[in-house]
């Protein structure tokens, strides 16, 4: 079997809402310019004529940063247009006529659509990585719709996800996409190459089954599935996986993720702060019509105010400790 030229080895794209990652058909993940295995998923305009990618639009001013670029190109407008967190959208958003994406209007860049933005990006980590044009691909497919979405709204969805995936890999200069699964369909073909397996000698019954429920916690989405491994028969031929993954349940929803957890955290505390605030001006005019009668009420009310900052600030140090904690321990077991 003739060797793997740079153009025809295989590579694999996980398109996360915070990071991209790059691996190798053996297995090994790609570095970028700066040696990381995350590239994130941004774009930068600033000036109106500086344009960044990446690593280096991380470190751009956070009010030129466009987050979430894969959800740009994925999802229509009409999915995430309303949602919370396109309130922080650095630039103003509508609805591109012809592809229904969101569609930035950029001062010095014009209208920014994200399969171009999406292009851009996988072209910017296909050359930080070393990887030569036409080079073999495959993308991982992020959740596309929501969990209550219907059997044919979810396959309209995806159909056009992949389409829009397909489209940003050609102008990247990678080749058409071989294969475009579900993350989650993605994930279970690692775990039958990566979940451990005794080595049986001769006469050895064959190892049973295993169920395994993944669940994937995301940045801006959640997706779980329910897998079961077959055992590969014995003898295993080296590089083969051990298992074969059996897809038994599949649900995911596209805009369920921590980011969600923390705008809406953001929305509750807003919501408290000006219903406090609210009550304060109340008091204040009161004292104000009441001065000689109620003066103890200013007392009152920046006590009850220094003690509702208390209040918010150690519900903020305890959230962040424990997503802080969270974070690590995934951090040490996925990577580590």
């Amino acid at each position: 079997m003739p060797e793997d030229t740079p153009e025809s080895a295989m590579h694999g794209v996980n398109l996360g809402a915070q990071a991209l990652v790059l691996c190798s058909s053996d297995g090994g993940i790609l570095r970028n310019e700066i040696g990381g295995v995350r590239t994130p998923s941004l774009a930068a305009f600033s000036n109106g004529n500086e344009r960044k990618l990446g690593e280096a639009a991380f470190s751009a001013n956070a009010k030129d940063r466009v987050p979430t670029v894969p959800r740009l190109a994925t999802l229509k407008y009409s999915a995430i247009g309303s949602t919370p967190a396109a309130r922080h959208w650095p630039f103003p958003a509508g609805e591109h006529a012809e592809s229904g994406l969101a569609q930035l209007d950029v001062p010095g860049f014009g209208s920014q659509h994200g399969v171009a933005l999406l292009g851009a990006l996988l072209a910017r980590l296909r050359e930080t990585s070393s990887v030569p044009v036409g080079a073999a691909v495959a993308f991982a497919l992020p959740p596309c719709a929501a969990a209550n979405a219907t059997a044919e709204e979810l396959a309209a969805a995806q159909a056009f996800a992949r389409g829009a995936i397909a489209d940003a890999a050609l102008v990247s200069g990678w080749a058409v996409p071989s294969a475009i699964p579900t993350a989650s369909e993605a994930a279970s073909e690692v775990l039958a190459r990566k979940y451990p397996r005794e080595k049986a000698g001769a006469g050895d019954p064959e190892p049973a089954s295993v169920d395994v429920l993944l669940v994937d916690v995301g940045h801006s989405c959640t997706s779980v599935a329910a897998v079961r491994l077959h055992p590969t028969p014995a003898p295993v031929a080296e590089g083969s996986p051990s298992w074969t993954a059996e897809m038994l349940a599949e649900v995911a929803d596209a805009h369920l993720g921590c980011d969600a957890w923390d705008l809406a955290l953001f929305d509750f505390f807003a919501a408290q702060v000006y219903v406090h605030i609210y009550i304060y001006n109340i008091y204040i005019y009161i004292s104000y019509i009441h001065t000689h009668t109620y003066i103890y009420i200013y007392i009152y009310i920046y006590i009850y105010i220094y003690i509702l900052y208390i209040y918010i600030y150690i519900c903020l140090y305890i959230y962040l400790s424990i997503y802080l904690s969270i974070y690590l321990y995934l951090y040490r077991f996925l990577y580590i």
